[in-house]
């Protein structure tokens, strides 16, 4: 998904910091690991503060990356 639509994006990435929050209360990923992702998060939510300023790529790379790290939690 390309994600040049705003509000996709926003339940897009919160979609993924619940996900983890939910991995991490239940022991499933250390604090540790999470903690690599929250920068790429944090990059992702910037790109969405302000709806009139929504940054699609800064969103889709940040989100790309994110993803890539989950992988790589396997």
């Amino acid at each position: 998904r390309r994600y040049t639509d705003y509000v996709a994006a926003e339940q897009a990435i919160m979609a993924v910091d619940t996900l983890l929050n939910g991995l991490v209360n239940s022991g499933q990923v250390s604090e540790a690991a999470a903690s690599s992702l929250r920068g790429q998060i944090n990059t992702a939510y910037a790109a969405i503060d302000d709806p009139n300023k929504y940054q699609p790529r800064k969103f889709r790379r940040a989100l790309g990356s994110a993803v890539r790290t989950i992988r790589a939690l396997k």
